[in-house]
């Protein structure tokens, strides 16, 4: 599983959601708010699927957070890795669209769900993005760099690929490690196209959510952006206490010294 939080699973009573659209590559499904009411949500959250192996079923990234938020939620699944580089793509946003009927909205993926947060930002009434260790690109021409995922890049013609052709002033919040040399590298890119707010999770590589998760505070700082009460400072405070006990971090920093003491390549 490729930057979820499994910690971040549907509560009993929740429900199977509204399908809005089926198509072959991306189903679409409305999720209410926590009091069932899904029109009346004072914000609605766009969830986009994460990199998943073959046969992984698709779980509503952060469902109990954006239910405890009060905020109704909309989830775009894909059936493979396709970075939302197909023709369902257009209607699956307009699905998306027409389910948080110009609310203030919060787009939130990790990895290429990430990515999908950003790119399509520019077509909601966006409060605020949550990316999780995103890529600006999975075009090669455009991140050289990009070595990971190969197999799934190589079926992609990068239809809807415009990060930096496109404009949104939504702040986007990055939860990154800044020691993994390519989600870096991505980061610094996006940085040039949008407002930046950088949350730094060292010794996490391709997965702050789960380091924060480990530390119990993925939910709190996914509420805290969607409720308007988010701090980097405070975020970074809890950060550095929690991290003194916690064993991926202590594993992550000890395996990235490692690495950077036999090839020098893990940091960027």
């Amino acid at each position: 599983m490729d930057g979820m939080d499994q910690g971040q699973e549907i509560p009993p009573g929740a429900g199977e959601g509204e399908v809005l659209f089926t198509g072959a590559d991306i189903t679409v499904t409305g999720f209410a708010n926590a009091n069932g009411d899904a029109p009346g949500a004072t914000r609605c959250v766009v969830t986009f699927d994460y990199l998943k192996l073959p046969g992984e079923p698709s779980i509503p990234y952060g469902r109990k957070a954006i239910r405890d938020a009060g905020a109704a939620q909309v989830h775009l699944a894909t059936s493979w890795n396709h970075w939302f580089q197909t023709e369902d793509t257009p209607a699956a946003i307009l699905a998306a669209q027409r389910f948080c009927a110009g609310r203030p909205t919060f787009l939130f993926g990790a990895s290429m769900g990430g990515f999908a947060a950003i790119q399509f930002a520019p077509m909601f009434n966006t409060a605020a993005v949550i990316a999780i260790a995103p890529q600006f690109s999975a075009d090669p021409r455009k991140v050289p760099f990009e070595d990971r995922w190969q197999g799934d890049i190589a079926r992609l013609d990068f239809r809807h690929d415009s990060i930096a052709e496109t404009r949104s002033d939504a702040p986007v919040h990055v939860l990154y490690d800044p020691f993994c040399r390519q989600d870096a590298a991505h980061v610094r890119m996006i940085e040039r196209h949008r407002r930046v707010v950088h949350l730094r999770c060292p010794f996490a590589d391709h997965h702050p959510d789960r380091m924060l998760a480990s530390m119990g505070q993925f939910s709190t700082t996914l509420r805290s952006i969607i409720e308007g009460w988010f701090s980097v400072t405070n975020f970074a405070r809890w950060r550095r206490e929690a991290r003194a006990q916690n064993t991926l971090y202590d594993e992550g920093m000890r395996g990235a010294l490692a690495v950077r003491a036999t090839s020098g390549l893990y940091w960027g």
